[in-house]
């Protein structure tokens, strides 16, 4: 059975459970309390050296990246199709995954008029 650590308030996490509730796949929870400092358990460190969630453990394999879990789980478990077949779909579903992670990261910039750099979700006009 799976067994997938996480957080409620955790996007990837949220993620991950998406996927495998697309995937009709049935999972073990194991909830983290991060704000208690769950992820720093030595236990969950031998899973997960990064300390961070989501987390998920299959037959043995661990698998620690929430982008690398959704992967897995709709390439390990292939009853319900969720991806795309042959080359044209996995290039496809290459380029949704490249989307989605670049989505999420921010530009850091460095802004003259402070003199410092920033964090923003756009980047500030070249002008």
């Amino acid at each position: 059975m799976i067994a997938l650590y996480h957080n409620d308030m955790s996007v990837c996490a949220q993620k991950v459970r998406l996927t495998l509730a697309e995937k009709q796949l049935s999972w073990e929870s194991h909830h983290l309390d991060l704000r208690a400092g769950d992820q720093q358990n030595p236990e969950y460190l031998k899973l997960n050296p990064n300390a961070v969630v989501p987390g998920l453990v299959d037959d043995g394999a661990v698998i620690i990246e929430s982008t690398v879990i959704c992967q897995y789980c709709t390439r390990a478990r292939d009853h319900v199709k969720a991806v795309p077949t042959g080359c044209n779909g996995s290039v496809r579903e290459r380029s949704l995954t490249s989307f989605e992670m670049t989505k999420q990261l921010f530009c850091c910039y460095f802004d003259r008029s402070e003199k410092s750099f920033s964090a923003s979700k756009r980047l500030p006009n070249s002008n």
